[in-house]
């Protein structure tokens, strides 16, 4: 009870708890609700705004370029992205200067609780349709061309997938810990949870990227560890191409490739078109037209996408904004065998290798990828 008072008088606390666990409901609840948590923060550090915004100067150049970008070719919806990417520094900001390595521990144990309560809900309403519809529980192995797919609170079931890939590193990282937040076997089931989820998603890059982030995980703890591992990813893989059926719509994979080969076919025109500056944020969604019939917000190819919207000056600038994550990844991945470097270095891998054959870094995946790649920074201050 006196933690709880001690938080509520802890306005920085309260509010990044309370929005960590908002963005667990649906977008047009947390979306409000959300917007609301981060200008009270914002309200009581208007003093220092100004001075957040200058710390980084090459960061608000990069935000001018692409909306300036977006603006000169008519791009009107790509205008309002850097304004998003403003308000998640702003709040980033404020976040550095709060948090320790004991609310980090406290923040992904709420995320690991509030991923638990997501993932019985997804299973919970896959269970209502197929009972319902005739099917079976078994719905989701039984056909490829499936009516119903896990999204649980998120836009759909790629992004919700994404999440559940970043929940299952969390967990690993806290049953890591010698200082417990949640009990082990809680943990566990967590974890187990997820990886439920994952399946009922349906994804195919989602399901052998679960694999991929105790791969990536345990090799980082211990090196030796890679060999084996990797030969179990490997032959995972090998079991998802030869065996197709007992997997959800694996069987269909020579389409998704098809399709996906299409998607990607338009962004690159696109960014061919404009090479060296792009058309500014949500390009694809301003210009498939010219290429296609078929409407989508993204070419779902992170790569691909980032030189659409931002061209190659954009994507240097892209690099040099990044530089610090960039020599802190390496520095994880190759000198540090701590769960707070395994945890960063999943993460990391888990956006690059996903990103291959999807944009799954939107509104509410940024929101929980940004605190938890915080990790590294939290230490540096101990």
């Amino acid at each position: 009870m006196k933690q709880v008072q001690s938080m509520l008088r802890d306005y920085e606390a309260f509010s990044f708890f309370v929005l960590t666990g908002i963005m667990f409901l649906p977008v047009y609840f947390h979306l409000p609700l959300a917007l609301m948590v981060i200008f009270y923060l914002f309200y009581e550090q208007r003093k220092s705004l100004v001075d957040m915004i200058t710390a980084q100067p090459v960061l608000m150049i990069g935000l001018i370029y692409a909306m300036l970008n977006a603006l000169i070719n008519q791009n009107f919806l790509g205008t309002m992205v850097p304004v998003g990417y403003l308000i998640l520094y702003l709040l980033s900001h404020i976040y550095l200067k709060w948090i320790t390595p004991y609310r980090y521990e406290k923040l992904m144990a709420l995320v690991m609780v509030g991923s638990g309560a997501v993932a019985v809900l997804s299973l919970i309403k896959y269970l209502i349709y197929s009972l319902q519809h005739g099917y079976g529980i078994f719905y989701i192995f039984k056909y490829s061309n499936i009516q119903t797919r896990a999204e649980g609170t998120f836009f759909n079931a790629n992004y919700y997938g994404m999440f559940c890939l970043f929940a299952l590193a969390v967990g690993l990282y806290l049953l890591k810990k010698e200082t417990k937040v949640l009990r082990p076997r809680l943990l566990y089931l967590l974890i187990g949870l997820n990886l439920m989820a994952i399946v009922l998603t349906a994804s195919r890059i989602v399901l052998p990227l679960a694999i991929f982030v105790f791969v990536v995980f345990y090799s980082v703890l211990q090196p030796k560890r890679l060999i084996p591992l990797g030969g179990v990813l490997g032959l995972s893989v090998i079991l998802l191409i030869a065996f197709p059926n007992i997997f959800p719509r694996f069987t269909s994979l020579v389409y998704a490739f098809e399709d996906r080969f299409s998607i990607w076919h338009v962004g690159w025109e696109i960014f061919m078109r404009n090479p060296l500056f792009g058309y500014g944020p949500m390009s694809y969604s301003h210009l498939f037209h010219l290429y296609t019939d078929k409407a989508d917000i993204h070419s779902h190819q992170l790569y691909i996408n980032l030189l659409a919207n931002y061209g190659i000056i954009g994507m240097v600038l892209l690099l040099y904004i990044a530089k610090n994550i960039i020599c802190r990844f390496f520095k994880a991945l190759w000198t540090e065998r701590t769960p707070e470097a395994a945890l960063f270095v999943t993460v990391v891998m888990v956006i690059l290798t996903h990103g291959l054959v999807d944009v799954a870094i939107l509104w509410t995946q940024s929101f929980y990828f940004a605190i938890i790649i915080t990790i590294p920074l939290i230490y540096q201050k101990i």
